[in-house]
């Protein structure tokens, strides 16, 4: 794998002899490795998680399509750009029925779809059509639904309402992200590139702090057994 330093990008060269760009490093270890989740639980811990020390919440994120599959292009030379979001049945099904495991694994009781349906109902309406018919092979688990700007809320407010929640690449990025925050930190914030055949585990977040003169990579000495 060789890297365009001036563009960031990864081009990464198969055995066959064939290469293929990718924006980022976790796109080459997700699509390479056939990686299509990453589990990411947020776990209050007293006396540091303030008011949500009671939180315990497991955000579940595809993370082999979405608007983060690196579909993109311009229009009209560089008068406009477009990208374009890829949900697909089967994506969807393997993501909901991972949630649903996980769930029935570690003891868990319901799993909620993060989606925005409404407004996006093709690819939205897709994953959401997908969730609802892979619940109802799971009767034992409570599964409900609700809007990425209402879930953001009830982080925010009422975190104790979520137990497990599952959802497209990009909404899960943000939302375990402001999980993290909510718990006291993105140091606190494991996670996991999981596929079928390989997987990547990250036990905890690295943090960039930045002091005069010079930067520090800080890390919580956390574990994670829920990964």
């Amino acid at each position: 794998m060789s890297v365009e330093k001036m563009k960031g990008r990864f081009v990464y060269q198969r055995k066959d002899g064939s290469s293929h760009i990718y924006p980022s490093n976790n796109n080459v270890i997700r699509q390479e490795l056939d990686c299509f989740a990453c589990p990411r639980p947020a776990k209050g811990i007293p006396g540091i998680s303030g008011k949500n020390a009671d939180m315990d919440v497991v955000v579940i994120r595809e993370i082999s399509e979405g608007i983060y599959s690196a579909i993109e292009h311009r229009i009209g030379g560089d008068t406009a750009s477009e990208a374009v979001k890829l949900i697909t049945k089967k994506g969807a099904e393997r993501i909901a029925n991972y949630a649903f495991e996980y769930a029935l694994k570690y003891g868990r009781k319901k799993v909620t779809c993060v989606h925005k349906a409404n407004a996006i109902s093709l690819t939205d309406g897709l994953f959401l059509e997908t969730f609802r018919r892979v619940a109802k092979n799971y009767p034992q688990i409570e599964s409900d639904d609700l809007m990425v700007d209402a879930t953001a809320f009830y982080l925010a407010t009422e975190p104790t309402r979520f137990d497990v929640i599952v959802t497209m690449n990009q909404y899960g990025d943000i939302l375990s992200d402001l999980c993290a925050g909510l718990v006291g930190s993105l140091g606190l914030g494991a996670g996991a590139n999981i596929g079928d055949q390989c997987s990547v585990l990250k036990p905890v977040m690295v943090l960039p702090r930045i002091l005069p003169g010079k930067i520090l990579q800080i890390q919580h000495p956390c574990f994670c057994p829920e990964l």
